[in-house]
């Protein structure tokens, strides 16, 4: 019995082994080849064999709020203040640096906005009659009110007399007055429909959404922050897109480290209005990011 049990051993442990080294990746010359991983495979394609990398500006354009808003909360962007940052995000969208564009560019350009843009003119960095703005004015009442006074007297609103001045290109920058008692939603569907007033108005007129400028720490304003700024400027940069419009992006040149407006471009106390050196900026960035043809 004990000899029948080291025989049934002996042939246990021959098949075992014989399993055990068939079971191990032979080489050329006979050296132990370690498994191949996924990722050392693939490592080993060639560029031309690797899939294509899928980038926002790569998946379908949104047309719809809903989709503006989903395709935003897609782009995954901090939004706290000293890590916000537009930078590489949508930059087909955003205008370039380039060279000065001069002062023919600058005169043939309106600014339309509320009473942060009115500051252009006050301090005379742009020509007043180029300057269509009004204090605590969002985009509904810019295109609903008859706000702007003409040269004969009468009344008309923002899309009527920006056709009045032949400008080539419009910088829109609206917002401050809007986001903080505005849902998501309604900013963007009142953003539009000024959109369409002004494409329709002056269909030869260029359209550039400028960024909301920051808040300086000065700000006592509980329900307008600097993070709510941050995110209704990266869902104007997705309208921009949805829209094959162009964005300019000045909130960089304005902030300091933490992410507020430079105490040094501001002109009051509370925080949101700009002084002549924040306009510099303003004029500055339009001048050297030109829109081309």
């Amino acid at each position: 019995m004990k000899r029948l049990f080291l025989i049934i051993f002996a042939i246990t442990t021959l098949i075992f082994t014989s399993c055990n080294n068939d079971s191990k990746p032979i080489t050329s010359n006979g050296d132990e080849n370690p498994i191949t991983t996924p990722n050392e495979i693939v490592s080993e394609q060639t560029p031309e064999e690797m899939p294509e990398r899928e980038t926002p500006e790569s998946i379908k354009k949104p047309e719809t709020i809903e989709e503006i808003i989903e395709f935003t909360n897609s782009l995954k962007v901090n939004g706290s203040m000293a890590d916000f940052s537009l930078e590489g995000i949508l930059e087909s969208v955003q205008l370039p640096e380039s060279e000065d564009a001069g002062d023919e560019y600058q005169s043939t350009t309106a600014y339309l906005g509320d009473s942060v843009t009115m500051g252009l003119s006050f301090f005379k960095n742009h020509p007043a009659e180029m300057v269509i703005a009004k204090g605590s004015i969002n985009p509904l009442d810019a295109v609903e009110k008859k706000l702007i006074e003409l040269d004969d007297g009468t009344f008309v609103n923002f899309p009527v007399a920006l056709s009045k001045t032949g400008a080539k290109r419009a910088v829109l920058t609206f917002g401050s007055n809007a986001i903080s008692i505005m849902s998501e939603e309604t900013f963007l569907k009142y953003y539009i429909k000024l959109l369409d007033a002004i494409e329709e108005t002056c269909p030869d007129c260029d359209i550039i959404i400028q960024s909301i400028t920051p808040l300086a720490s000065t700000c006592t304003l509980k329900k307008l922050t600097n993070d709510l700024v941050n995110r209704s400027n990266l869902l104007l940069l997705v309208l921009a897109y949805s829209r094959d419009l162009k964005f300019l992006d000045t909130t960089s040149q304005m902030k300091d480290s933490e992410g507020y407006m430079k105490l040094e471009f501001c002109s009051s106390d509370d925080g949101i209005h700009i002084n002549q050196q924040g306009y510099e900026v303003w004029i500055n960035m339009l001048r050297t990011h030109e829109l081309k043809d």
